[in-house]
């Protein structure tokens, strides 16, 4: 049985009266007494090692003998099973993209402004309005943010091809805004080469591959996020729930709002 307190233990009469005396139908229990599993971590039920449990577990096996025999007046219950409703595999594929990953596929730093604007604009669009991209609500609500919009610029999709909706509507959009983007001064060739940088897409079994640590000592744990800090990491954080339609209309504000 494992405990609310994380306690596995197996527990059972050690000493009783036999039901020789008439007052008895069965041996009567005059204690009971258990033991904890000491190394949960094993797998391989038979190599499992039972040992007293520490005193600071405050367990009291007679208590709990009382309790699965129904004593307690139907306070007190036994899980013996448990259903999980889980989503359908779909494989996490992320795409790294954003104004800094534009400006890596040699893009002039004069022209930053100009296309982190156009960036934020297509992205209101593909997670608010995807239609007005060419891209279904399916395939837009197979996509989100990472944890942290302000500073990074992940995308994470779900299911085998995902990325190629977001991807390819990065393209379409910036070809759609081609001369709008010539009449603010910038070149054919810049155009043409942010429509193409769409963004590197990396492609794992689970998320759990994204933060599993691959070499070094701390080799196969997971990454903390947020990492440990003395001090609270969250003090300045907010969480709001925003309708979509003041997002769609207030573009420059909600901008500004997720940055600041």
């Amino acid at each position: 049985m494992v405990l609310p307190n994380g306690y596995h233990v197996r527990f059972g009469p050690t000493e009783w009266d036999d039901s020789n005396n008439d007052d008895y139908v069965y041996p009567r229990t005059t204690t009971v007494s258990g033991v904890c599993h000491d190394n949960p971590e094993e797998s391989n039920e038979s190599e499992w090692v039972w040992k007293p449990c520490p005193e600071n577990a405050n367990i009291n096996f007679d208590d709990l003998w009382y309790a699965v025999n129904g004593g307690g007046g139907g306070t007190w219950g036994v899980v013996t099973s448990l259903y999980l409703l889980l989503h359908d595999y779909d494989q996490p594929e992320a795409i790294n993209h954003g104004i800094d990953q534009i400006l890596a596929c040699e893009l002039p730093s004069e022209h930053r402004d100009a296309f982190e604007k156009e960036w934020w604009n297509f992205y209101i669009e593909f997670l608010f309005d995807p239609t007005a991209l060419g891209v279904t609500k399916e395939e837009s609500n197979k996509c989100a943010a990472g944890p942290h919009l302000a500073t990074s610029s992940f995308i994470f999709c779900y299911g085998e091809g995902s990325s190629t909706a977001y991807t390819s509507a990065w393209t379409r959009y910036i070809n759609s805004r081609s001369e709008a983007l010539a009449d603010a001064g910038i070149p054919d060739s810049d155009i043409n080469l942010v429509a193409e940088c769409s963004g590197n897409v990396i492609i794992q079994k689970d998320y759990a591959d994204f933060i599993i640590i691959k070499e070094g000592p701390l080799k196969g744990k997971a990454v903390d996020i947020p990492s440990p800090s003395y001090t609270s990491t969250s003090e300045t954080d907010i969480n709001l729930i925003v309708p979509a339609k003041y997002i769609l209309e207030n573009r420059d504000a909600a901008r500004e709002m997720i940055l600041t």
